[in-house]
């Protein structure tokens, strides 16, 4: 599904419930350091804490000796950047608020 400079999302599907569809972020640690691997560990311990309709959902962590597996949520709206900076579509003003609504209702959430 994409790729970034510590590994990969792939698509995948429940064996029972070929409806029930998760994102699987596949990490290498060779390419982290021990400070980012702690830090991706808080950031787990932070998402199994965290349940909104706006943040997306956290399942559980596969930690092997070459890579860790993040299950999640499979969010298929696409990038918020994209939908407000792209200039091939226009989003109203109402839009944009209902936007800044539910993120900061999210953020909101986090703090609390």
């Amino acid at each position: 599904m994409g790729s970034g400079s510590f590994g990969k999302v792939f698509l995948a599907t429940e064996k029972l419930d070929k409806a029930f569809k998760i994102a699987i972020k596949v990490i290498d640690k060779s390419k982290l350091t021990k400070e980012d691997i702690e830090s991706l560990r808080n950031e787990v311990k932070t998402m199994e804490t965290v349940d909104h309709p706006n943040i997306v959902k956290y399942f559980e962590t596969y930690d092997e000796p070459k890579y860790i597996y993040l299950c999640m949520e499979l969010c298929t709206g696409g990038e918020l950047f994209e939908k407000v900076s792209s200039k091939d579509h226009h989003l109203s003003e109402k839009t944009c608020s209902e936007y800044m609504q539910k993120l900061l209702r999210a953020l909101n959430h986090c703090h609390s």
